[in-house]
């Protein structure tokens, strides 16, 4: 069993154990280093491992050979419990050699056995204070670790709560488009059946289609909340996928019959053979929506508004795109560029951007359109853009018009799927 504890009247916080073998030794050790710290004793490995086991120790002074049996016991002992406790070797034979040896595997001195007092209590004061800068430093690090995870902790809270606000604007923002369809058919069904006592079998046809068109709507102010609802709760839809050439014809539906956009001809460009786009109708049509609302809003009347789509080849290397005074881009790091790409385009003959204004056009509630504009359009467009691995580009000439281009994941249909429009009557 380990040897007893020698009392001390100095620092009582830092443990030293004495491991040496020779009693005529450990005897010396124990009167050079009298009342300055406590002193732990052991004369062998076994013993050491013991003490090393019951209690924490700041310092060991091995006085066994590290290249015995014994020595190898104890110095690895001493890093498995703590990398960080200092050691200083007791040599009985001083050569170059050992020191080397002792300083490769860990020690911070080497000194002799028959050492003066005074060199043996200055090696342990070095070995001491190198402990307890370690162990300030890893104090310091600590708080510095805590203080940083409080500050993460608060910023993610903040970014929680803006993703949330913004969650609960874009669900407001994005149903407002169905449902202004919905009513505006809902107003035209009204001024057909206004007067009418009975419906011929010429009227009853487009109302069907027209209610039909209304319950599509709905379907899409639910799949919507449905949608951020999932968002809220950090569950992304990235398995989802839409035909193309079906997506465009239903923007075609919409904007046809929204108040504020008929002003606008819409011209839509669709794929001579058809794809789908790795992401889900419910969250490309509001996508497209909102930038064709942005691209007729920055239009004269009767100036016609073009969506287009186009396989893409080659897709941009996101490595090489450059944000510039005329143009600014978004998703480059999430960009799934492997073919085959659709690009989809909504072009404009509008005003133009500004570079002063194109770089904050991502920004959330940032809007030059005053009370009529929200800032939540193109924000809402960049979430899906990342989460969906796609790419955005807005490519903008002062006076000429933008053309915004959405580069999308996408997979060749075996068959066209394209439908016609359906036959509406004007609103």
């Amino acid at each position: 069993m380990p040897l007893s504890p020698v009392p001390n009247e100095g620092n009582s916080l830092v443990v030293i154990l004495v491991v040496e073998n020779q009693a005529d030794v450990r005897n010396k050790i124990v009167t050079d280093l009298a009342g300055q710290w406590s002193l732990r004793l052991a004369a062998t490995a076994a013993e050491a491992e013991l003490i090393l086991g019951q209690e924490p120790v700041h310092l060991v002074l091995l006085g066994l050979p590290m290249g015995s049996i014994e020595g190898g016991r104890v110095l690895q002992k001493v890093k498995m419990i703590d990398e960080h406790i200092e050691i200083v070797v007791l040599a009985a034979f001083e050569t170059k050699e050992s020191a080397r040896q002792a300083i490769r595997q860990g020690a911070c001195d080497y000194i002799s056995k028959t050492a003066e007092p005074n060199i043996l209590r200055a090696a342990v004061a070095r070995a001491v204070r190198l402990r307890d800068l370690f162990d300030r430093e890893a104090s310091h690090h600590a708080r510095l670790s805590n203080l940083t995870q409080q500050l993460n902790d608060t910023v993610i809270r903040e970014e929680i709560a803006r993703n949330n606000n913004l969650g609960y604007a874009g669900v407001l923002h994005d149903i407002v488009n169905p449902l202004t369809v919905a009513s505006g058919f809902l107003e035209a069904m009204q001024k057909t059946i206004a007067d009418q006592t009975t419906l011929s079998a010429k009227m009853l046809e487009p109302m069907k289609r027209e209610l039909a068109l209304i319950s599509k709507q709905v379907f899409l102010c639910c799949s919507i909340t449905s949608r951020y609802m999932r968002i809220l709760r950090h569950q992304y839809d990235q398995a989802g996928e839409c035909s193309v050439n079906r997506t465009l014809n239903d923007l075609q539906v919409i904007v046809a019959h929204h108040r504020e956009l008929k002003h606008n001809p819409l011209e839509i460009q669709e794929l001579q053979e058809n794809h789908t786009v790795l992401i889900g109708s419910t969250e490309l049509l509001p996508a497209l929506l909102n930038l064709t609302i942005n691209a007729v809003q920055s239009s004269a009347p009767a100036k016609p508004v073009i969506v287009s789509a186009e396989p893409i080849p080659l897709a941009p290397d996101p490595d090489t795109l450059q944000d510039g005074p005329q143009d600014v881009y978004w998703g480059r790091a999430t960009f799934d560029a492997s073919p085959p790409t659709v690009a989809i385009r909504v072009i404009d003959q509008g005003r133009g951007i500004p570079a002063n204004i194109l770089a904050h056009i991502f920004e959330p509630h940032f809007s030059t359109k005053g009370e009529k504009g929200n800032g939540l359009g193109l924000p809402i467009v960049a979430r899906l853009v990342e989460v969906h691995h796609a790419l955005m580009h807005v490519h903008t000439e002062v006076g000429a018009g933008t053309t915004v281009t959405l580069y999308l994941p996408a997979r060749v249909l075996l068959r066209s799927d394209s439908m016609q429009p359906f036959a509406i009557r004007p609103v």
